[in-house]
């Protein structure tokens, strides 16, 4: 790893940590930037890791490959946004796709075990 070429490149975290966004500047090595180096540095940056942030991080990359750094200056790119919360509103907590269905195994296990209980406690003979 170049240090000079770690220093080109950041993700920057507002200060309301709503937003990151990926900062690449002139004079990097363009084969230095990849979406490994990229999820390193949000992850740094305590960003959260999921399916959004990769398909993010993909389309930067892809809009990185079309930019002209040296005419253009440095490269900006939104990687993750989230939403604050508002008086009066409960927070929502979105799953990854993934997660949610891990969630709902996980609930539908859970009732699994509790009528397994309860048929237990209400066969014949039980104390």
């Amino acid at each position: 790893m170049d240090t000079q070429d770690d220093n080109l490149i950041s993700v920057k975290v507002s200060s309301d940590r709503l937003e990151a966004t990926l900062a690449i500047m002139p004079g990097i090595d363009r084969n230095y930037v990849t979406s490994d180096v990229v999820l390193a540095k949000a992850v740094a940056q305590a960003v959260q890791t999921g399916s959004a942030l990769t398909k993010q991080i993909s389309e930067a990359l892809i809009a990185f490959g079309d930019y002209d750094l040296m005419e253009l200056g440095a490269f900006q790119y939104v990687i993750a946004k989230g939403q604050a919360s508002e008086d009066g509103q409960d927070g929502q907590f979105a799953l990854e796709t993934e997660l949610a269905a891990i969630q709902q195994l996980s609930k539908k296990r859970a009732v699994q075990a509790e009528n397994q209980s309860r048929r237990r406690r209400r066969a014949p003979g039980s104390p």
